[in-house]
């Protein structure tokens, strides 16, 4: 299976992504492989622009949304934006027995699973201006802006039910254990703490008798 960004499975890449958002734009590795980023479009951010022309935001190769580099890129620039006073929010979709399922079914299956994923993630709520990423081996991550709190839930309700439907109409169902949670924010925020409260909400949201969508204030 094709890595995510240089990161050898099972390596946690929240650690080094919260890192790399609280410090500085991280360097293009050397060594790495640069995959072709999709055509800006009218309403892609400055920013997020300016380094897709210096081809320093990579995509991932398996499902072709951003990866954990794109991703630091352009949350910085959601969260720089001048948002009204609506919430925003990073929604998290972690697969949680990913590399037991690989051991099982083999990589091949396994990048379905992780295509499947990502065709729904880069799908859902197409009309908004969305951060869509694949930032871990088996972690999605979406960040949207100048949404209400009602409309954050709704998002993430739909997020969820997608995937399970999804997943139980291709016989995925009772093999790819999942978990969404999401960390919303009223203010600015940064994003090394949405990370955290993100994750947070990601194993409440296993606390309890189903798996549900959670959601967490940040700050």
């Amino acid at each position: 299976m094709a890595e995510t960004d240089g990161l050898p499975p099972g390596h946690d890449a929240f650690g080094t992504l919260k890192d790399e958002a609280a410090g500085s734009v991280p360097e293009r590795p050397k060594n790495g492989t640069a995959f072709p980023a999709a055509a800006p479009s009218a309403a892609e951010p400055p920013l997020a622009e300016h380094f897709r022309n210096l081809n320093l935001v990579e995509r991932d190769p398996v499902t072709g949304l951003a990866n954990r580099r794109g991703f630091a890129i352009q949350m910085a620039e959601l969260l720089l934006s001048d948002m009204p006073r609506c919430p925003g929010a990073l929604v998290l979709l972690e697969f949680t027995n990913f590399s037991e399922y690989n051991i099982v079914f083999g990589s091949r299956r396994g990048d379905e699973l992780l295509k499947l994923a990502g065709d729904i993630v880069s799908r859902i709520w197409s009309n908004h201006l969305m951060v869509r990423a694949r930032i871990g081996e088996a972690t999605f991550a979406l960040g949207v802006g100048d949404l209400t709190l009602e409309e954050v839930r709704e998002f993430g309700q739909m997020l969820h039910h997608s995937l399970a439907l999804r997943l139980s109409g291709e016989d995925f169902s009772g093999y790819a254990d999942f978990r969404c949670g999401g960390a919303y924010f009223q203010r600015k925020g940064t994003l090394p703490a949405l990370l955290v409260t993100a994750k947070q909400a990601l194993s409440q949201s296993r606390n309890r008798l189903e798996n549900v969508f959670e959601l967490l204030q940040c700050g």
